[in-house]
């Protein structure tokens, strides 16, 4: 192979954000990654996959052809979305995120609570939250979410 067509691997360094409200705790960038691709990524911090103060964002890969918006959410949102406080939760698992239609047509146009016993789609896992919500997010994802208290 010609050493000139070799993608040559640079350290990634910290750089600056993006303008504007973004979830990034810090962004890294390389101009080469070793394949010869410039990579830019944000590092969101969260304590664990359950942190309720982790955040989701655009679950489905196409979002326009869905009329999903763009941008992170806070998992926490969809508790305070429902009506529900913030003070006892230990975990929120984001159990299912896609475009609507993709979740199943029992999916609502936007977000409840119950039992997880209460959705179709209940199965073994949902003994082990305290309460579910699903349904449709204010960016058009539809979700299904596990909380512990």
């Amino acid at each position: 192979m010609d050493s000139s067509t070799v993608a040559s691997k640079t350290k990634p360094e910290r750089i600056a954000c993006p303008d504007g409200p973004t979830p990034y705790n810090f962004c890294l960038s390389t101009a080469n990654d070793g394949f010869g691709n410039a990579i830019t990524i944000g590092v969101v911090t969260a304590q664990d996959p359950g942190d309720p103060y982790g955040m989701y964002d655009q679950c489905h890969s196409n979002i326009s052809q869905f009329g999903i918006k763009p941008g992170f959410m806070l998992k926490a949102s969809l508790v305070t979305s429902v009506g529900r406080s913030m003070d006892t939760v230990q975990s929120i698992d984001i159990l299912v995120c896609n475009q609507p239609g993709g979740v199943g047509s029992w999916i609502s146009d936007h977000l409840e609570t119950g039992p997880c016993t209460d959705m179709p789609l209940s199965t073994a896992w949902t003994s082990r939250y305290s309460y579910c919500i699903w349904g449709t997010d204010d960016k058009g994802n539809g979700v299904v979410a596990g909380v512990n208290q």
